[in-house]
């Protein structure tokens, strides 16, 4: 699933989120749900099953490059957590 495209075209305000909560939550059902408070992106409400599915799409990038480094060295899982973070921030930055 492509996500950041979904949540560009599907945005709601933090305003319309408080009132239309309900909807909302329906909505993150489809597809993720772009908050904008004062016109700019302040969170993304999805489902739990893409939220899933994005951690363990960022667990095995994190496998595979350990894996193919050659040295994995010391597992560090607060680091692998951290990354996982800044890909998922950069990923939703472009």
């Amino acid at each position: 699933m492509n996500f950041i495209k979904n949540t560009m075209e599907n945005t709601i305000t933090a305003t319309q989120a408080k009132q239309e909560f309900g909807e909302l939550i329906l909505r993150s059902q489809k597809s993720p749900v772009q908050v904008t408070k004062n016109g700019k992106p302040v969170a993304v409400i999805l489902s739990d099953t893409d939220y899933q599915q994005m951690k363990k799409q960022n667990l095995r990038a994190a496998l595979i490059e350990g894996e193919l480094s050659g040295d994995a060295g010391e597992l560090d899982i607060q680091a692998i957590k951290e990354k996982a973070r800044k890909q998922m921030a950069d990923a939703q930055d472009s």
